[in-house]
């Protein structure tokens, strides 16, 4: 059944999911986390999986890949990250922000690579 609401096409959110290999999985976890909460937390996002009621503008979900199967579209980056971050905010400046200097802090701290992946 399609969505006959004239707003399902209009962008509500812009996200982007960065994906994390991994040099040193122990070491690199921990610094990588405190990292990316500090960025998280200086760019306003919250936990997307903490929230009470309705969710926060700006949220940030952690997701650990376990397993991934190819699909039509090849995406190397997924199937081999050992960590996932998908962040979402009403506007994309946030969003890019994040992806930015997680990138930097990531790649200086954990010797971690970063692909980000953002709706057209």
């Amino acid at each position: 059944m399609l969505d006959q609401n004239p707003a399902a096409d209009e962008i509500t959110r812009h996200g982007a999911y960065v994906c994390l290999r991994l040099a040193n999985a122990s070491s690199a976890r921990a610094a990588g986390a405190v990292a990316i909460g500090a960025l998280a937390d200086k760019l306003g996002f919250a936990g997307e999986f903490a929230a009470r009621g309705a969710p926060s503008a700006a949220s940030i979900a952690f997701l650990r890949r376990s397993e991934a199967t190819a699909g039509e579209i090849a995406d190397d980056d997924l199937q081999h990250a050992d960590a996932v971050i998908h962040v979402a905010a009403p506007a994309a400046p946030p969003v890019s922000d994040f992806c930015d200097e997680a990138a930097c802090r990531c790649s200086a701290e954990s010797g971690a690579r970063k692909r980000t992946r953002a709706p057209p």
